[in-house]
């Protein structure tokens, strides 16, 4: 599964810090939600 290009350097980094890929998993859905957040905010201008 690969994150959002505006969020794959962020869980990379994440990743690697942390060595856990339960952690990894988290930031991505994180990261979904993030984006679909940001998209509602686009259409409602």
């Amino acid at each position: 599964m690969t994150p959002h290009p505006e969020c794959r350097v962020v869980n990379t980094e994440r990743a690697v810090y942390q060595r856990q890929q339960s952690y990894y998993h988290m930031s991505i859905e994180h990261c979904k939600q993030m984006f679909r957040h940001w998209n509602k905010l686009n259409v409602s201008k």
